[in-house]
Parts: C-alpha cells; sequence; structure tokens
C-alpha cells in the first residue's frame, strides 16, 4: 500500500530551527556553498524532479508562484531564512540596492552613487590616455 506524501508545509517546518531572538526559520538541511538551503522537489512521477531554493520554494507554497525576472529577497538578510513573512518580490537591482543601503557590499561598505561615477570616469579617462599613448607611439615609429 502506498503511503501519504508528506504535506510540504509540513516538509519545510520539520526542516527549519525557528531562531526566538531573529524569528527566523533558519534552514536546517543541504545548503549551497553561499548558505542558501537547497531541496529535491517531486515534478509528479518519481523520476521527475528539480532541485531549488529553500526560501524560493517557501515562497510558492506560502505566498504564490514567483513571475519569470524577479528574485526572492530576504527582509531579516539570513540565508538560510524560509520565514514567508521575512521573503518579498524584487529585481535583481532591487536586490543590489537593498544590499548596498543595509552596508552589505562586497568590501562590507555603503557605496556612494557620485563616487563610483568618478572612479568609472577614472577608469575610462585611463582607458583612453592608454589608446592615444599607444597611436602617437605608432604614429612615431613610422616617421
Amino acid at each position: 500500500m502506498p503511503t501519504k506524501p508528506m504535506d510540504q508545509k509540513d516538509r519545510i517546518r520539520r526542516a527549519v530551527e525557528f531562531n526566538t531572538t531573529t524569528g527566523c526559520w533558519e534552514w536546517q538541511k543541504s545548503k549551497d556553498r553561499l548558505g542558501y538551503g537547497r531541496l529535491k522537489v517531486s515534478l509528479g512521477s518519481r523520476s521527475a524532479f528539480r532541485y531549488t531554493s529553500a526560501h524560493r520554494y517557501a515562497h510558492e507554497l506560502w505566498i504564490g508562484p514567483i513571475p519569470d525576472g524577479l528574485s526572492v529577497l530576504h527582509k531579516c538578510d539570513n540565508r538560510s531564512c524560509c520565514r514567508p513573512d521575512h521573503l518579498f518580490l524584487g529585481t535583481q537591482q532591487e536586490n543590489i540596492a537593498d544590499m548596498h543601503m543595509k552596508g552589505r557590499g562586497p568590501r562590507g561598505y555603503k557605496r556612494d552613487p557620485v563616487t563610483c561615477r568618478q572612479n568609472a570616469m577614472k577608469k575610462r579617462s585611463h582607458k583612453n590616455q592608454h589608446s592615444i599613448d599607444a597611436a602617437r607611439q605608432g604614429e612615431g615609429g613610422a616617421e
């Protein structure tokens, strides 16, 4: 006699630890190298399945489908969190802006758009200067 499949919401609840300090549902099972929870989801038959991120799957179960082009972002900035009310949809650009606004950039500082623009101009002018110098050297050798 076949067994009844487990309710998917119960499956998520069994795989998390409830953090009473932060309120996060922290994924305790398999994680990827960045710390996001991973799980295998059946697509109907025994041989058909997909792997997905636990927070994305939790969003699909409790909130609804994720439209193309949108990411599931964390309000709590805890990569292993699967709590539905800690998740929201946004674009990748909004995700990056949120990360920098909270000071969680690659070097842990807040990026100033003016400074970024100035640095980009310096890089461009350096490249242009290099091209001009190379062209002058080419002209000088031909004389």
